[in-house]
This record gives C-alpha cells, sequence and structure tokens, in this order.
C-alpha cells in the first residue's frame, strides 16, 4: 500500500495557479495526512471535476489502496488514465504499472511501456527504472542490454539505488562497444530531457 505517498504526491505535484485550488489541495493533503481519506477524496472531486491531473491522480491512488473508498483496480486506471492523458508523470508511471501487473486491465507490456516512457520522458526517475527493466527482459519492447543501462544511468543519476545496482550488474557482462553504445544513449536521453 502507499498511505504514505499520497502525500508525496501531493507535494510533489502541486502547482497552484488560484487561492481556491490552493485551498482544496491543501486541506485534501491535511485530511489524508490525517486519515480522513473520505474529506480527501471530496475535496480532490472538487479539482478533478475542473480538469486538475493532480487531483485526478490522488483520487485513483486512494482507489488502488482502498482509502476511504471500496478498494477498485478499475476504477484506480480510470483515475490514472484521465491524469496521464493530460501528462501527469505520476498517473503515466501507475498507469504503467497497472498494465504491467494486469491490475484492473488486461495485462498489457506494450502498454505497460508506452506509460512508462512517457513519464520516463517527463523525467520521472521510477518510471525510468521500470523502463530499464522491461527492455531487459524485452516486455512491451524490443530487448536491449544497452537501452536498459542507459535508462538505469539516468535513474541512478537521480539517485534511484536499485537502477544503481542494475546498471553495475549489466555492465559486468557488457562488453566494452556495448557500454560504449549504451553510454551514447544514456547522453542521447540526457540531452532530451535537457540535463
Amino acid at each position: 500500500m502507499r498511505k504514505l505517498s499520497i502525500s508525496i504526491v501531493i507535494l510533489a505535484l502541486v502547482l497552484v495557479t488560484s487561492s481556491a485550488l490552493a485551498d482544496n489541495m491543501d486541506d485534501a493533503l491535511d485530511a489524508a495526512n490525517f486519515g480522513d481519506y473520505e474529506k480527501a477524496r471530496n475535496l480532490w472531486l472538487i479539482e478533478a471535476d475542473k480538469g486538475s491531473a493532480v487531483a485526478q491522480a490522488n483520487i485513483g491512488l486512494l482507489y488502488e489502496d482502498g482509502l476511504g473508498v471500496p478498494q477498485s483496480d478499475k476504477e484506480a486506471v480510470k483515475w490514472y488514465r484521465m491524469a496521464a492523458e493530460q501528462g501527469e508523470p505520476r498517473a503515466q508511471y501507475y498507469l504503467g504499472t497497472a498494465f504491467e501487473e494486469g491490475r484492473g486491465v488486461p495485462q498489457d507490456y506494450q502498454e505497460a511501456a508506452k506509460n512508462y516512457h512517457q513519464a520516463a520522458t517527463r523525467g520521472y526517475v521510477k518510471a525510468q527504472y521500470k523502463l530499464g527493466l522491461l527492455y531487459l527482459k524485452g516486455q512491451g519492447v524490443t530487448q536491449s542490454t544497452e537501452t536498459a543501462y542507459a535508462w538505469w544511468s539516468v535513474a541512478a543519476s537521480k539517485g534511484h539505488e536499485d537502477a544503481q545496482k542494475y546498471k553495475d550488474s549489466a555492465q559486468q557482462q557488457m562488453t566494452p562497444k556495448q557500454i560504449e553504445t549504451a553510454q551514447g544513449i544514456a547522453q542521447q536521453i540526457w540531452t532530451e530531457l535537457g540535463n
């Protein structure tokens, strides 16, 4: 369960353009932190109805974890999809996870890879790591240890410990030419990310 992640998602994502939005989002965060998930959901619904991708993603988390609502992977996917279509990277990541694991939707590695890629190119580190895993296994993408290494390099540069471990492990099994190719792919990704 991700009870604590709700706070992290809200803190990381709230970009406020009006005081009413700020008040509802702040109040929803306070309510979630105090375990009043029904109140948080009601406040997020107000903003979700206005098109807030952050609020939509957080409602998805409530349904995924069954916090203040009946647990429902299908309902979580519905909310994640709304937010993901607006380019919300955490929702894209959660939607990718749902497709990868077959929760609320049929398992589909191509859809998982697509959603992870969208989040990864927006700088979402967890998605960069997961995309590396899909490339390593050839799930939903063409198998490529070099591309896996590249995505893990990007995620590791942002402090993702598991990505660093996988990168190091892959490097031990790669030829110098493969490492050079992988580093070139990583450089291209960093350039596209603006790093």
